[in-house]
Formats: structure tokens, sequence, C-alpha cells
């Protein structure tokens, strides 16, 4: 691969473990250029000006080598996120109570300022506030992953970026009164003064990094006006930590008359006008790519800030809106990478604030009357995110970036008021009407602080812009929420769920047969959470907190709590006595310490330690904001662990330690910089060593006498792979693509099988020997895809019981794969004696509810245990009109008095 257009300076200074906030930045041609990694309060920044021919960059650092995946999906091979809609084999269950607030993607008040619309991107809802009291007036489901919105006087026009889906919601009745269907994935709505025709900003993923258009539909009909593929709209930037990935796109601007937009074209420094009524170039410029845009408070004057490649010039220029011509210019320095945000304009038209460059902790203020620009220091490093926000007076903008803001004045360029390091805002935000209100997401994707325990938003009061006060917190959601659901189990008697939500702190208990979450546990510092194998109990751990919990299932009490030192990842035995503590770098060293505790309730204890020089592997696939952790691994039979072990600068080893004997007792040479797992022979004699070096060695595996005994090539690196005792085979993902089937014993590939899938990341064994893939969108079984809800790569096998368990981060949800009902054994539980009939059940339109006692409220629930229906019933029998679920199954919960009375409903 060529050399990239942009050049940066490399800060890698120190990458030890998981950072708390990612940013990947993109060039025109839409490849990632520049890398920002944060950890607490330091930030890394480094480029990829070289890539490997493969389309990898390695960096080492010390004991640890970070691998960054660029490689972009093409048409022909992409995998289709949309073909398969549901399967009857998945269920999604929801870790956290109804109602959830999971990613705050947009903020607006409605123009009397009465409502606060805060649009939720992992739970699919619109949750309607009262801006004064801040109690929820309504919650509406939407159609997956809504990314923008619209509010006007009477409807609010949401664009649902995985649904591909425009939905219109009524203001007057708080209901989703139509949908259009778009061509692709909308990111971007922008809707006409006269409410009649909605402008759409479409990713047309996979068809080219710089692919996009803007399509143009009528809001009374929903039939399409015109659609044109010149402006370049793409995925400019990501930010975030897996599970709350947010997503920036090179946007357009309709002019305030709606008559044009303003958008940056698909060819290299063009910007270009188009007439808003048939799509029709009206105007280009070759100043630059589109960077930002804003407009005097006439709308004569546009105000348009370019980037010009490969100089990377940053300029501002004004445009005439009637004859479309330049009026005059500003130019800046060169700039290493300049943000993508919109400009704030003063009211006479004559200064203007942007955002400055990626790496410099300053604004760019541009005075007309001088034709000057100055720099500003900012309250936090600037990024490519920004939000921008202006008083309605055009006197002061609200300069937001990584969790903090500043406050600015537009006349003078003074920064009259920042925000205090140590509470994260501004993903996005909302100024009302009245112009005194500020109503603020935390920074969903950007978190400089341990202490956060969910989606916040705060209410601010602005009518003394040099003192903003906050007034009021609030939750969006439930004030305990499930957030980032990183780890899920099956318990041991198959009834419950529990899952590890390390951003909210909290361990959640799923009831299998209702979909409920019936308790959320909390835990200081959550990292992780795993059960131990033949108890009814699960550990509990914290990287920062640098300790072991031992939690009971039967009375979700922690029965101990055990001091291990830091803690980086945990192994534990097959039969459930022990657990291995690793920690891979101790006392700011690269030299690790492993732990092992014997498991016993109450009772466990530190049994042995013994320091190790474990090399790490972070692997970072920048298109899909998924990090890998390499990490060590247990031969079943329980006496050897496996890592990748560094000695030198150079010299990597493949480390073979006796748990029994706590000694290091085998070191192989090996060229693979770093290991991301290991799989086993049932046996314990073979191993093979998962790396990204597309040479996979496989170890014999018998104590100091160890050995290499052959190695086999891949066309991809190996993120996961499983021995599958049916015909005695490794079977070998491919991160893209393939798996590949591989003799234990001689190394030879005996078959190499296509899958049409990239960004493969899991695979397991089932117990009639099937290969089951998890890749980017879909679990692959039986040559057939089956969706899941979000990207996930976290996924367990419990063959007692042939299911399949995952944990998807974003938009949090347990996923479980295979029949649950006929494995849940029949134990002896408590009945009511009250019962109920629904009638009919399938139904299509309506049911009859018919009990035999008296019903004060009742409710309906999806697997997801989200609220679909509620109302008081005082009465033996009710009836209820289902035409407006979806297919699928759902719950029926009675309340009689202190007691509720479930049962399932399938609507048809």
């Amino acid at each position: 691969m060529k050399k990239q257009i942009f050049v940066a300076v490399l800060f890698l200074l120190n990458l030890l473990v998981f950072s708390q906030h990612h940013e990947v930045f993109y060039n025109v041609s839409g490849d990632p250029v520049f890398v920002r990694w944060g950890r607490t309060d330091t930030v890394y920044n480094f480029s990829r000006d070289e890539v490997q021919s493969n389309g990898l960059s390695i960096i080492e650092n010390g004991n640890s080598t970070l691998l960054l995946d660029a490689r972009l999906p093409d048409a022909a091979s992409r995998e289709d996120d949309y073909a398969p809609s549901s399967s009857e084999l998945m269920n999604n269950f929801d870790p956290s109570t109804a109602p959830n607030g999971d990613f705050i993607e947009k903020i607006a008040y409605t123009p009397d300022g009465e409502l606060i619309a805060v649009l939720q991107r992992h739970s699919d809802n619109l949750v309607l506030y009262n801006s004064n009291s801040f109690e929820i007036e309504e919650i509406i489901d939407l159609s997956r992953n809504p990314m923008d919105m619209v509010v006007t006087d009477d409807y609010i026009y949401v664009c649902c970026y995985t649904a591909k889906e425009i939905q219109i919601i009524d203001l007057s009745n708080y209901s989703v009164i139509s949908a259009i269907n778009v061509m692709e994935s909308p990111c971007q709505i922008e809707i006409n003064f006269e409410d009649s025709i909605a402008y759409v900003a479409m990713d047309y993923k996979g068809q080219g990094s710089n692919q996009g258009g803007i399509a143009a539909y009528d809001l009374q009909s929903g039939g399409l006006v015109f659609e044109t593929s010149d402006p370049q709209i793409y995925l400019y930037g990501r930010s975030g930590k897996f599970g709350r990935l947010g997503e920036r796109f090179r946007k357009f601007y309709l002019s305030p008359d709606g008559s044009k937009i303003i958008a940056p074209k698909a060819v290299l420094n063009e910007t270009g006008i188009y007439d808003a009524l048939n799509g029709e170039l009206l105007k280009t410029f070759n100043a630059g790519s589109l960077a930002g845009a804003g407009f005097s408070g006439s709308g004569d004057t546009l105000y348009i800030s370019t980037e010009k490649f490969p100089s990377t010039v940053f300029s501002v220029y004004r445009v005439d809106m009637e004859t479309l011509n330049f009026i005059d210019s500003i130019v800046a320095s060169t700039v290493i990478f300049t943000s993508v945000v919109d400009l704030a304009v003063n009211p006479d038209g004559s200064k203007v604030l942007s955002s400055g460059d990626a790496l410099n902790n300053h604004y760019l203020f541009f005075d007309f009357n001088s034709h000057q620009y100055q720099s500003i220091p900012a309250a936090s490093i600037n990024g490519n995110f920004d939000l921008v926000l202006k008083t309605s007076d055009r006197n002061y903008a609200i300069m937001f970036s990584e969790g903090l803001y500043d406050i600015v004045d537009l006349n003078t360029g003074q920064v009259v008021a920042s925000s205090e390091f140590g509470t994260d805002y501004g993903w996005e935000g909302a100024i009302s009407p009245s112009g005194n209100k500020l109503f603020l997401s935390d920074g969903v994707c950007s978190h400089h602080v341990f202490d956060y325990y969910g989606e916040r938003m705060y209410a601010m009061d602005i009518s003394d812009l040099s003192a903003p006060l906050i007034d009021t917190i609030l939750y969006a959601g439930n004030a305990s929420e499930a957030d980032e659901t990183s780890m899920a189990w099956l318990t041991n008697d198959g009834k419950k769920f529990v899952a590890a939500n390390p951003l909210s702190h909290n361990i959640s208990v799923v009831d299998i047969e209702t979909g409920l979450t019936d308790t959320l546990i909390h835990y200081e510092n959550l990292s992780g959470l795993k059960t131990i194998p033949g108890k009814n109990e699960a550990i509990a751990y914290s990287e920062n907190g640098g300790t072991l919990g031992i939690l009971d299932l039967d009375t979700y009490e922690f029965v101990a709590h055990i001091d291990v030192g830091e803690v980086n990842h945990i192994l534990v035995s097959g039969d459930g006595q022990y657990t291995y503590i690793l920690d891979y770098y101790t006392y700011g060293g690269y030299e690790g310490m492993l732990t092992k505790v014997r498991l016993d309730g109450a009772l466990s204890t530190i049994d042995d330690q013994i320091t190790v020089n474990i090399h790490d592997l972070i692997y970072w696939n920048l298109n899909t904001g998924v990090i890998i952790q390499g990490v060590p691994a247990l031969s079943p039979d329980g006496k050897y662990l496996l890592s990748s072990i560094r000695s030198g600068l150079y010299d990597y080893y493949i480390g073979i330690i006796d748990v029994e004997r706590m000694e290091l007792v085998a070191s192989l040479p090996t060229d693979s910089h770093a290991f991301s797992g290991f799989a086993f022979t049932d046996d314990s004699r073979w191993a093979l060593c998962q790396t990204c070096d597309y040479s996979v060695p496989i170890v014999y595996l018998d104590g100091e006498d160890s050995f290499i005994s052959s190695s086999f090539p891949l066309s991809y690196s190996c993120l996961s792979a499983a021995y599958n005792p049916v015909d005695g085979l490794f079977y070998v993902l491919q991160d893209m693509y393939h798996y590949s089937t591989v003799d234990p014993e001689t190394g030879a590939v005996v078959n190499t099988v296509s899958t049409g899938q990239q960004f493969q990341y899991n695979i397991k064994i089932d117990k009639d020997g099937n290969p089951v893939v998890l890749t980017t969108s879909n679990l692959i079984y039986k040559g057939e895809a089956h969706p899941v809800i979000g990207t996930a790569i976290e996924m367990n096998y419990y063959s007692d019981r042939d299911i399949f368990v995952i944990a998807v981060p974003g938009p949090d949800k347990i996923v479980s794969f295979g029949d649950l009902a006929v494995n849940i054994p029949e134990v002896e539980q408590f009945v009511s004696s009250k019962a109920f009939d629904i009638i009919p059940n399938p139904a299509n339109e309506t049911v009859q509810i018919r009990a035999d006692f008296y019903i004060n409220k009742l409710e309906i629930i999806d697997l997801a245990g989200k609220y679909q229906f509620a109302q008081d019933v005082d009465a033996y029998d009710a009836l209820v009109n289902v035409n407006r679920l979806k297919s699928g199954i759902y719950f029926v919960r009675l309340f009689s008095g202190e007691e509720t009375i479930t049962q399932k409903l399938v609507r048809k």
C-alpha cells in the first residue's frame, strides 16, 4: 500500500493496556491515516504514514504490540448486513431494566421549548422530556439505529441508519405516523422550511470508501424527488470504545431558505452548491474539500471552511448566495489535520470561529475586517468530532471537544468560560429557544474519568455565560443500567444469564423464562466476570481495583474479596478449582505477575505467585472499532498455561508454564509478534497458536520437552480457532472470508471453506461437530446467516444444552442461539394459583384476556425487556389491540394486588 497523504509526528509514549478512548481520522479517500489513543488524562497520537502491503500497521512498544488493521470491505465481497431480518434460533435479552437510555445520538428542543427530544441510538428509542420538570413525557420505539433527527413545530423526522428508514413522529399524539424507505443507510436528515421535502445523506456502505449521496423525498407521498451521488458523503471518523462507537460523516448543509445544498464533491478538493429542487450542480469551488459551513443571520452570505490536499491548507471563504461567487477568504497556516465541524458566525458576519487542528490545543478565529486569523487556546485537545452550539443572538459559541467545553465570545474571540476536568460533556447537546438553558449528554464516546456509571444528561443554566451552572443531572433511562455488556454466561442450572457491564459498573442477572432482568449487582470498577464451572458462583474482577470478588449466584452476595494486585485477565480451570490472574506490567515495568488462586467460596485464597515476561497484543480493527486483546490460555487438563513472552527487543517466544509447579518450563522461539489466543486438542497434546502474522505454529505439549511440531500459512490473521472432536481437526478462523481445517499432528491444511463474510471474530464447534462463526453482523451456522443485533466478539458454547451465548456491548444485549426452552431442566418451583387465558394465541389483530381474578393493570413486554404496551384494566377481562406489534414472541404481564402473573404471547 502506498504511503498515506498525511504525515503526523509519532508521539506514542507508552501503550500498555486498554484505553478509555480512541479516535480514528480518515482522509478523503476513506483511508485511516491518523489515530489518537487516550488513557485517562494522557493522549497518544500517531500517524499511519507507513503501511504494510497487507493493510496492517504494527507499533512496537516495550512488551506490547499494537496491531492496526485498516482493511476496508469492497462491494463484491462484503457481507450483507441487512438481508436476514430475523432468526427463530436467535433471542435477544436486555441485561438492564426498561426503559433503557443507551447511547445518546442527538438532542433537540421543540421550537416552543416545552419538550427536549433525546435520540437513543442503541436502544432504538426517542425519549421526550418535559423541559421544566425533566419528567419523561413519552418513549417512542423506533427502527434500528436512529442516527439523526430534525424537530419542527408539528413533527420529528428521524433517519434510522440500519433500518434504512425515515420515520415521522406526530407531536400531537407522539406516534410514528409513517415511514419512508430509503435506498441506502441514512446518516443525516434536513427538512425544508415548508416541511414538504426531506433531504437525506446516505452512506453507500461498502461500495467504495468515498461513496455516498443525497436523496430528496416528498414528505406527503414518500416518493423520491431526486438522488445524486456527486456529493461526497462518507464516514469521516470514529470515536469511542467498543460498544460505544460514535461515528461522524461528511455532512451537507441546507440553506436557510431551503433553495440550495452545500456539500463536498466526490472529486478531490472540490465543493459544490446544488439546486435543492432538482439536485442539479449550480457551482463548483476548487478551493478544497468542505470541512464546515455557516450562514449569516439574513442567510444571504455563506461561510465555508475547506481543507486542501495534499498541502492540508485550511481556509474560510465568504460566498454571495445570490451570485454564488466568492466575496473573500482567509487562509490559515498549514495544519496537520483539521476538524470537520459547523462554523460559528457572529451577528454582523465579520467573525468566524472554527476548531483547529487535531494535534494542537486551539481554535481558529477568523476576522474578515482585518482578514487575519488567530489561535485561541482551548479547554481540551481538539478532535474531529467536536460539537458546536451557538446562542440564538449569535454572540457566543459553545465548543465541545473530548468531553470538555469552552464558551467563546464571537465578537472578541475571548474564552469567557471553560468546563472543569472531571466531568465529561458534549457528545450531543442543545440550547433552549429562550437561550438560557443548555441540555447536554455526557461524553458518550470520550471518557476521561473512571468513575462513570451510565449515560448522564446535564441541564445547565447559562443565563450568565461566564458562570454556567448545572441545575439538574439525570440519567438517560433508568438510574441503574447495563452499559457495555462485554461478557455473558449461562448459569449452571440453565435458568439465568449473568453478564458484566463495565461502563455502568454492574453485573446483570437475567431470567431466561421471562426475559427480564431481576437483579443488578454493583461492583466497583468492574472489568469482567466469569462463571466457575461446577459451582453456582462467578468471579468479578477489576483492572483498576486489583481485586477479585467471588459472587454467590444463589444469594447474589459476594462471599469473598481477594487482593491480587493489578488484573489484566483471568483464566479459570475447567474443574473450577483454580483461577489464574495475569498482570502484564507490574510496577510500571515490562515484567508481569501470574497469581494462582484456590477457589473455595468464602475460603478462597492466593496459592502462589510468580513473575513472567508476558508479551501483550492489542489488535484494533479501525473500520469496525473492534479491539481484541491477545490472552494466554489453559490447556484442557489444567496442567499448562500458554502465553506469548518476550526477551530483548525482537525475540518472541511461546511460553509454557506448568501451573502445578508455577514454573516456566519451556520457551519456544517464534517469528510471530504476538498471539491472539490458543486452541487445544481435547487430550491437551497439541496447541495451536493463533497469530496475526499469517504463519500459524502448532505446539506438541509435553512440559520441558514441548516443541513446535509444525506450522502452516494463512492468507489473513487468525483471531480465533477451535478443536473439533468429531473429526479430530483444528478449525482455524481467518479474520476475512475463510476458515481452514488443520490436522493437529501434521499441520496439514485439510480444507479451506469460504464463508463469504468479512471481519470474522470467533469460531466455536457444536456438539455435532458443526462450526459456528461470529462475524461483524451475523452468526454463520450450517451455511445460513443469522443476524446479530450488534457487533460482538465474545461467544460461549454450552454443549450439554447446545446453546451459544453472545455478549453484544452495543446495543447492550445478551444474544442466545439455540432452543432455550427445551434445555431448561424441569425443577420444582412455585406456581401461582392464578391463571389467565389469551385468546387467540398466536394472534394477528386483537386478543381477549380472560382471568379468574381481578386485573388491576396489564403490560406487554418484548423479549428484550422493552415495554410495548400498558393499560389500567380494573376488571376480570380486557380486549387488547396487538396489530402494532411486530411479529415475534412477547410476554403479557398482569398485575393483581401485589402479585404479577406472566404468560407468553405470539404475534404472527
